[in-house]
């Protein structure tokens, strides 16, 4: 595996085990990359798993960082893995709705960045559910990376449920953004959540 001072030079001078100290130190080398002439992270293929669905009225952080990251690299953006637990309201009947009819589409292109809709179990911290998502996730990720003739990627997460596609994609480097608290949020098993982060933070370079 490519050392993360290659592939994201500047981000920081070691790789991180502490996500959010190495969140801090990517967030602000990604704010500096529309005023450099030569960035570290060009011409890579990119595998990113979000933490929200993309195509929003209002583009999330996430967003607006890979709009930027796509203009010099290729980027697959896997939407939201469905950590939260459903509720059968309205607003969640409609986005499992939207994901079923995403997930039987092509990969579609917005804003220069591929987007990928998996179709997951969105149960996180159900053991039976998030074994067979361990098992879907690589499936689905793996099909696309090779629809899109994606070499060597950089697989960049903000989710640590992403933690599957190490082994099956052995990226150049693993990237893990932390922005939030996610753990804390109404839905979400806080206990599984940081048990998956801290799994994860431990295989992450940055």
């Amino acid at each position: 595996m490519m050392q993360a001072e290659t592939v994201a030079r500047g981000v920081t001078d070691t790789p991180s085990r502490y996500p959010e100290a190495g969140a801090r130190r990517i967030i602000g080398y990604v704010g500096r990359l529309s005023t450099l002439d030569h960035t570290p992270l060009a011409g890579r293929d990119i595998i990113c798993v979000g933490y929200s669905d993309w195509g929003k009225d209002l583009l999330t952080n996430e967003q607006h960082l890979l709009t930027r990251l796509a203009r010099d690299n290729r980027i697959l953006f896997v939407e939201s893995l469905g950590i939260r637990r459903p509720q059968l309201a309205g607003r969640d009947l409609r986005r499992i709705g939207r994901r079923l009819v995403r997930a039987l589409r092509p990969l579609r292109e917005m804003d220069g960045v591929h987007v990928l809709s998996p179709l997951l179990i969105p149960l996180h911290g159900k053991p039976l559910a998030d074994r067979l998502n361990r098992a879907l996730l690589p499936f689905v990720v793996r099909r696309a990376a090779r629809q899109l003739g994606l070499r060597d990627p950089v697989l960049w997460s903000f989710m640590p449920q992403a933690e599957p596609l190490i082994d099956a994609l052995s990226p150049a480097a693993v990237i893990y953004y932390v922005d939030d608290d996610h753990a804390a949020k109404k839905g979400i098993d806080g206990d599984s959540f940081r048990a998956a982060e801290a799994r994860f933070a431990r295989r992450a370079d940055a």
